[in-house]
């Protein structure tokens, strides 16, 4: 829409806003069901790709480069709970459990092959995370 367009546009919208009347310009769109479940299920998807980019973004921010401290890999970064207890994956997690973790220093940034050993070590040796920690020598 070219400047002069966009001015005769505005102006005419607010002779209806003030009018009382619909401001509405352009034809509603009238779709189908099938049509809203698409358009409904792309803003989902869309709205959680941001979301998930945004907490990914601050779990760096706070642990550091996107490197596991045990091994140096980058494979698959999870969060692990230091004290053994469950956990969810920090992309199913709601706002506030996001942010407790965030917040807190109950977590710690690892590889998916050392979360799985860590989870292993407290199960079967039943390892507590100071004693794994003091193990590795970091």
């Amino acid at each position: 829409m070219n400047p002069q367009e966009r001015r005769e546009y505005n102006r005419k919208w607010m002779r209806n806003k003030r009018a009382g009347l619909p401001t509405r310009m352009t034809p509603k769109l009238e779709l189908t069901d099938e049509d809203r479940r698409i358009r409904k299920n792309q803003r989902n998807k869309k709205a959680t790709e941001k979301r998930q980019a945004n907490r990914k973004a601050r779990l760096i921010e706070k642990f550091g480069e996107e490197k596991c401290p045990i091994c140096g890999e980058l494979y698959r970064m999870q969060l692990h709970r230091k004290d053994g207890k469950p956990h969810r994956k920090w992309y199913f997690m709601t706002n506030i459990q996001f942010d407790e973790v965030i917040q807190s220093d109950d977590y710690i940034w690892v590889c998916y092959w050392c979360h799985k050993h860590i989870h292993w070590c407290m199960k079967h040796l039943s390892m507590v995370w100071d004693e794994i920690k003091s193990r590795l020598g970091r």
